[in-house]
């Protein structure tokens, strides 16, 4: 994977020994980063904002925003699909977690089937945006809000960046678009929210293995790479897209902005330009 690899974790970045003081990620503003994002593949767009926060100061929040009292936000996405609870694709790898013991009853033990095949079996089959959103008007929401990718690292829209969205598998459908069509026909301001700078620590959970039992030791699909597919549903596909666990669990402590968050903020803005 080269620096400006679809879901690679390079920028922005603190790279820092791991203590229990830093465990909670906090961003210590006195150091310097020591890595950051090279632009010339994909200049930023000209405007009046510079990187600092003297320069995004001078932001001011639209008037409707301002102004609506309501809105609603769609929390939907792969993780509906087993109806276990939120944080499942990082719980389902914590033995013992009710997650865990979801998962191992419905799909497997994770060593064979991880969240990538939870993915799989996501089809959306009756989902409905224009009926949701109207509704959602109906009871009195100002604007409506879609997550774009949660930490599960699944994009959910026709990603240029990444293979593992929406479109290409799970529900083979642009929900993202779907939603934005739904909102701007019902009047309401669309927006959407991307969580993936979470991913590379937050899927550590899937480098690891059972303690004890007939399969303790055995790895979680965590490192699986796209060598390993031949054959099977996924061929083609890298799992490290979606996982992004191609590193020491807990090495480092990366204070991030990662390039697939940029590059997720950077297409969801120009592909719908939300909040308008």
């Amino acid at each position: 994977m080269n620096s400006f690899a679809p879901s690679a974790f390079a920028a922005l970045a603190l790279l820092l020994p791991m203590t229990d003081t830093m465990a909670d990620n906090t961003i210590l503003e006195t150091l310097t980063p020591r890595i950051t994002v090279e632009t010339s593949h994909e200049p930023v767009a000209p405007g009046k904002f510079e990187p600092s926060w003297e320069s995004l100061q001078q932001y001011q929040i639209p008037d409707w925003f301002r102004d609506a009292k309501f809105g609603i936000w769609a929390h939907w996405g792969p993780q509906c699909q087993p109806e276990a609870g939120d944080w499942y694709a990082r719980h389902m790898y914590v033995q013992g977690q009710g997650q865990y013991k979801h998962h191992l009853e419905h799909y497997g033990h994770p060593s064979k089937a991880g969240f990538k095949d939870v993915v799989n079996e996501w089809k959306a089959e009756k989902w409905d945006p224009e009926k949701v959103v109207a509704l959602y008007k109906r009871v009195g929401a100002q604007y409506f809000f879609a997550m774009a990718n949660h930490h599960d690292n699944l994009d959910l829209w026709d990603s240029k960046y990444q293979s593992w969205n929406s479109v290409k598998v799970g529900p083979k459908k642009d929900l993202i678009a779907g939603w934005a069509a739904a909102a701007r026909k019902n009047g309401l301001p669309f927006g959407v929210s991307i969580h993936a700078s979470h991913a590379w620590s937050w899927y550590e959970t899937a480098q690891g293995s059972d303690k004890d039992g007939p399969l303790a030791g055995v790895p979680y699909d965590g490192k699986l790479t796209a060598a390993d597919g031949k054959g099977l549903w996924w061929e083609g596909l890298d799992p490290q897209e979606l996982y992004e666990q191609k590193h020491s669990p807990r090495a480092v402590c990366v204070c991030v902005f990662s390039l697939s968050w940029g590059h997720s903020r950077r297409e969801q803005t120009s592909l719908w330009r939300p909040l308008g």
